[in-house]
């Protein structure tokens, strides 16, 4: 018996005669605390020995808290996850993981796995590789079917490749039946293939991800071209070449290492034409892998390990041969003096917007090179994918602070050199004692207006504060009307009041972080307990946000809206104060397994109720009709009693009393709560709302998010299957589990069906909050029939640099927009 087994069993087995001593000692704690480090130390132990496997055998089944580990611990293979929760399979060099970095192989990167799939990989009966999730027998198949009698292994090899493979009779392996290598993501590794196999016609080329949040494959393809050159091409045109091999080295590739220590392989007959290399290690005097690596990134770089560029197509345009570049048919309206520079800054007018996920960055610099109206371009969504485009006719502002969002704009590098020549020329024409004369003049000058600054910088920053504040309460329309509401009470708060109550913004004080920045509890010294959120300075929301939720939230006053206190503005540090929730929001409880046991049935009525007498308020019958626009279960706060209350209106609308509705082109949101004519169309109106709160009710009632695949054949969201549900006749199974019998079969289909009218695809058939709240507590009001709802199929997410963008304003919480496809 192995010694952990056999110290466990004695351990276990004289506890009875160990504890009268001990505890006539006095010194039963110290044997208990023995007792648990042993256990402690068996299941480390037997972890590491599950987790250090290499092979994968048809009785296996590799799921996603165990990973294989090659011979000599180089790489791992495992499930992984995004910061959206999605699954992939994966390859990373252990050195990697460590620091975060991307995976040198993905088995799925085109089709991830949603959250909560519970993925498994395991060889089946027929010795096909399958990754299983969901309880679903289908899922993913990675290798094709094979006739073999014979047992079948899967082994993560020291070169970082992953081999299915048979096993003969007397141990040793035979026929390799599948292997990663032959399926390259955008990690090239030694000993893999660049090239083609002539028999098979498969191709060994490396993919680009689309960005670096999402890792399906991109724009760039890295290709071993039958002239005997690497090229890389952008949507299968050439952009790069790297020029022949000659020498042990190509003309236009220079890797940070050289290539002293490479030896190359180059291989061209009938059958296959390819490249590939090793690295020689000059501690072992071997060729072995090592952790050399070259990556073809979203932007069409060529870097080598811890991202050093060995090869940049972005600084390819067209007309430029150099460095490997390649020409290509050009616009007439560019010229080689045209070129993209990346600024922060903003332009005077509004974007046009495409909000296809599958665009890369890459995409919206050939669509805005191409197109001579187009002066500049950015991503659109969080994830680095869609485009935004601005026109030449908009005027850019740079800001050199750095704290505006950055976009790339085309520049004409022959103005500034010319810029430049006439200032050499001026300088040229000015004496030397002239131009020392005005240095000291300025020093002089300098010095006598510096301690008047210092003297008056206090007194400044107290007025301005003040002004600044004064300008945003003051700022908006509804001030200036002849019913201007005197007196509208917002408190400021200190800034050094703020850095105590936070105990100067504390890790452990911290509740979240958003879009606007992060957001900390506090208690002020009256023992007023606050939630301050803090703008960081990354945040894409400014002036405009922050002065929308002062004047909006100052104005409201609702028992299912959350309290304004104040703000505090201190040099570039802006911060609004609201009440403290101590229940934090309904998300943390609706979708967390444990917690949602304490949401029973009358709870989430209650819930539901007054997340529509808020709404109504807003609709109706606030001094102020304002539209929320970013509804959702992470906007709605809990109190102490549960009560909720809808917060963040960084992103909310006010209409006029005689408007119905309005149109814009900057789409704002969060994935899965948009109605379908604003996310296409930019149509806004209270029945956009309306169909956030059918989302809301539909995910209180079942206890899943409406962002969930139901079907990964079909892309069926909540609000498809429940609407599928509901036309089979029984809609028992989207109730929430944890909520048993707690309420009539009848009253949970009436609930549904109210959910599901909010959520219809026309706005003219959904209700307003009036109607929707006398549905609710009344019993005796018929219920319309129910009509196809909007976005009853939407899109999956698709993961991986992993960053926080949004189009138009961001909200407290981390908000993505994306337009879902309609069923």
């Amino acid at each position: 018996m192995p010694f952990r087994f056999t110290l466990l069993y004695l351990s276990i087995m004289h506890l009875p005669t160990l504890l009268l001593p001990l505890m006539a000692e006095q010194r039963f704690f110290t044997y208990i605390t023995l007792l648990l480090i042993f256990i402690s130390i068996y299941a480390s132990s037997s972890q590491a020995q599950a987790s250090q496997n290499s092979t994968l055998n048809q009785d296996d089944k590799l799921n996603s808290s165990v990973f294989l580990a090659s011979e000599n611990g180089k790489f791992n293979l495992g499930f992984c996850s995004d910061k959206w929760s999605n699954y992939y399979l994966g390859i990373w060099l252990i050195n990697d993981m460590d620091t975060g970095k991307h995976k040198v192989w993905m088995a799925n990167q085109n089709t991830p796995m949603p959250a909560n799939s519970d993925p498994v990989l395991y060889i089946d009966g027929q010795g096909i590789l399958r990754i299983s999730y969901n309880e679903s027998d289908e899922g993913i198949k990675l290798s094709s079917s094979v006739k073999s009698t014979r047992n079948v292994t899967a082994t993560l090899l020291d070169s970082g490749n992953f081999v299915l493979k048979e096993v003969n009779d007397d141990g040793s392996g035979g026929r390799i039946l599948w292997q990663s290598f032959d399926f390259p993501t955008d990690t090239l590794l030694p000993g893999m293939k660049l090239g083609v196999n002539h028999k098979t016609s498969e191709k060994w080329s490396l993919i680009s991800s689309l960005s670096s949040d999402v890792p399906a494959d991109g724009a760039f393809s890295l290709e071993w071209d039958h002239s005997g050159q690497l090229i890389v091409k952008q949507r299968g045109f050439a952009r790069w070449k790297s020029g022949k091999f000659s020498g042990n080295k190509f003309k236009f590739f220079n890797p940070f290492m050289g290539f002293d220590n490479y030896s190359f392989t180059i291989v061209s007959n009938n059958d296959e034409d390819y490249l590939t290399y090793t690295v020689w290690n000059s501690e072992t005097n071997m060729y072995q892998s090592r952790s050399t690596k070259w990556v073809l990134d979203y932007q069409g770089h060529i870097y080598q390990e811890d991202n050093n560029v060995i090869a940049r197509v972005d600084l390819c345009y067209g007309f430029n041969t150099d460095a490997g570049c390649q020409k290509w048919d050009q616009p007439a309206c560019r010229s080689d003096k045209n070129k993209f520079d990346y600024k922060s800054g903003s332009f005077s007018g509004e974007p046009s917007l495409d909000s296809n996920m599958n665009l890369s960055i890459s995409d919206c610099r050939d669509r805005c090179w191409k197109d001579c109206s187009c002066a500049g371009f950015s991503t659109l969504h969080s994830k680095g994918t869609g485009c935004m485009f601005w026109s030449k006719n908009l005027k850019f502002t740079a800001d050199y602070s750095g704290v505006s969002d950055s976009s790339y704009i085309l520049i004409n590098e022959q103005e500034l050199s010319n810029n430049g020549t006439q200032n050499e020329w001026i300088w040229s024409g000015t004496t030397v004692p002239v131009a020392i004369g005005l240095l000291i003049m300025g020093i002089i000058c300098y010095m006598r207006k510096r301690k008047l600054e210092q003297q008056a910088a206090i007194a400044e920053e107290k007025a301005s504060q003040e002004n600044y504040l004064l300008d945003l309460v003051s700022g908006d329309k509804v001030h200036n009307s002849s019913e201007r509401k005197k007196g509208t009470e917002l408190k400021i708060f200190s800034f050094a009041s703020i850095v105590e109550a936070t105990d100067s913004f504390a890790e452990a004080n911290k509740l979240g972080e958003g879009g606007f920045g992060p957001v900390y509890r506090g208690k002020l010294l009256e023992g007023q307990e606050i939630a301050v959120k803090r703008q960081s300075r990354g945040s894409k929301q400014g002036i405009m946000e922050f002065k929308n939720e002062l004047v909006l939230i100052a104005e409201l006053q609702h028992m299912n809206l959350v309290r304004l206190l104040g703000c505090c503005i201190k040099g570039d540090e802006k911060m609004i104060i609201y009440e403290y929730l101590p229940n934090k929001s309904l998300d943390s409880f609706l979708f967390d397994p444990i917690r949602r046991e304490m949401l029973d049935w009358t709870k989430r009525l209650t819930i539901i109720e007054g997340i529509a007498q808020g709404l109504l308020y807003l609709h109706k019958y606030s001094r102020l009709r304002i539209i929320h626009r970013d509804l959702k279960a992470s906007n709605i706060l809990l109190d102490a009693n549960m009560n909720p209350k809808i917060s963040d209106f960084g992103l909310a609308r006010i209409f006029e009393q005689n408007e119905s509705k309005a149109n814009t082109r900057r789409v704002v949101g969060t994935y899965g709560y948009m109605s379908p004519e604003y996310a296409m169309y930019g149509i806004f109106s209270v029945k956009s709302d309306v169909f956030s709160f059918g989302v809301i009710m539909l995910e209180i009632i079942s206890g899943k998010k409406n962002t969930i695949n139901f079907d990964p054949e079909s892309s069926l969201n909540l609000v498809g299957y429940a609407w599928e549900l509901w036309n089979n006749g029984d809609v028992s199974e989207l109730v929430d589990p944890v909520l048993g019998n707690s309420c009539p079969k009848e009253h949970f289909q009436r609930c549904i069906q109210i959910g599901l009218l909010c959520v219809e695809e026309n706005p003219i058939d959904r209700p307003i909050m009036s109607v929707v709240i006398s549905m609710l507590n009344n019993v005796s009001v018929p219920l319309p029939m129910l009509k196809k709802p909007g976005f009853s199929a939407g899109r999956n997410c698709i993961g991986g640099d992993f960053r926080d963008r949004r189009t138009e304003k961001d909200s407290i919480n981390e908000v993505t927009m994306s337009v879902m496809d309609g069923r």
